[in-house]
């Protein structure tokens, strides 16, 4: 074999061996990636199991009859005897001006529009 045949042979060899290497590299790459994957789906699913959990203590700890006990017991809190006032979002006329015919501080901060206000009739 000539020398000009034999560095041809070496030649592809070598790059033979550089694509095998190259080759066995993705795959151990690829497995890794698909491990990592594997345990975040894993970790995804425990995050939204904790999650289901912690929405039924939030549920739980929220109902209307633990809150009005614990703020009956530790706060000292009741309900009213008498009733509310009843709210309006206007006076008796239908005017928003206060009764001497100016306009009410909320209008005077806000103006026409920025939101309704609240009249308390008692």
């Amino acid at each position: 074999m000539s020398g000009r045949g034999f560095r041809f042979l070496m030649l592809v060899v070598g790059l033979g061996a550089i694509c095998s290497l190259a080759f066995i590299w993705e795959l151990e790459t690829t497995r890794l990636l698909a491990e990592e994957v594997e345990k975040l789906e894993r970790e995804r699913e425990e995050a939204f199991a904790r999650l289901e959990q912690v929405r039924a203590e939030v549920s739980y700890l929220s109902r209307s009859e633990r809150v009005t006990r614990i703020a009956s017991e530790r706060l000292g809190m009741t309900f009213p005897e008498e009733l509310p006032a009843l709210a309006y979002l206007w006076d008796e006329e239908g005017e928003p001006e206060g009764t001497d015919g100016s306009a009410s501080p909320i209008k005077k901060l806000f103006g026409d529009g920025a939101f309704a206000e609240v009249r308390v009739k008692r």
